[in-house]
């Protein structure tokens, strides 16, 4: 089984294709929904009837939580360089507007704690990954999301088929430019109204975290036990199903920046 939490760019930089060959694997545990096992880093679950009361959203609570934010946009980044090129888009959204930017690769320490008060008092928080690949969302969005802080991503087409509603956050390419962008950044700053339209989603989703509910030991357990039992042979196309070519690098992001 392959099992993985990184995307097919950092994984293939340390796989030996001469052992690792296209017909190595036969099943996945990984983010991607297409896997056998599927292994998010998080996930939003909806209310239902059973829902605990203590595990839905009091929208007094979001009015609440969303006045109590008193900073702009924020970002944690540790790693500079990456190979989606979002560091173009840092950098030419600081020209036009202030930033709170933290982490190693702003030579700004802030620690857990700094980082959870941070995410708290910004309304927006820049969900920027260092991979643009399907499905490919880590803790970056979910604890922007956990925090009712409206996450800014660098794709929309990563989210696709996921249960997430699509005005739970703001993708770069909604946009022709980083300077629309910003300029919508500016309204919903000045418009709670509009603000919390991205916030609805708690409206019909909980306040509890996926992986509270949910195993992945489990389920690989589940799945190795119903393909033994059933004498299931499944050999997965390693080049078709992990390419680092399904994703995009630095030229997307550049292009944001051009326009």
């Amino acid at each position: 089984m392959m099992y993985t939490v990184e995307c097919p760019v950092e994984t293939l930089k340390y796989y030996d294709r001469k052992f690792l060959t296209n017909t190595f694997f036969n099943s996945s545990a990984t983010y991607r929904l297409d896997s056998d096992v599927y292994m998010p880093h998080d996930a939003l679950t909806k209310i239902t009837p059973k829902t605990p009361k203590e595990y839905i959203w009091d929208q007094k609570e979001v009015l609440a939580k969303v006045k109590n934010k008193t900073k702009f946009v924020f970002q944690a980044i540790s790693h500079c360089n990456s190979e989606s090129g979002r560091d173009l888009i840092t950098k030419r959204m600081s020209e036009l507007i202030k930033l709170d930017l933290v982490g190693d690769c702003y030579g700004v320490y802030c620690d857990l704690e700094c980082y959870n008060r941070e995410l708290e008092n910004h309304l927006f928080y820049l969900a920027f990954e260092n991979n643009i690949c399907q499905n490919y969302v880590t803790e970056k969005f979910w604890n922007s999301i956990r925090s009712l802080t409206v996450p800014i991503v660098l794709s929309r087409t990563v989210f696709k088929g996921m249960d997430v509603p699509s005005n739970a956050f703001i993708a770069l390419d909604d946009f022709e430019s980083v300077n629309e962008l910003v300029e919508y950044l500016r309204v919903l700053q000045n418009n709670t109204e509009k603000y919390l339209k991205h916030l609805e989603w708690t409206k019909t989703y909980t306040k509890r975290k996926f992986g509270l509910d949910y195993s992945p030991i489990c389920k690989i357990c589940e799945f190795v036990t119903k393909q033994f039992e059933e004498k299931r042979k499944n050999i997965i196309n390693l080049d078709k199903f992990w390419n680092e070519n399904d994703c995009k690098y630095s030229n997307y992001s550049r292009s944001f920046v051009k326009n």
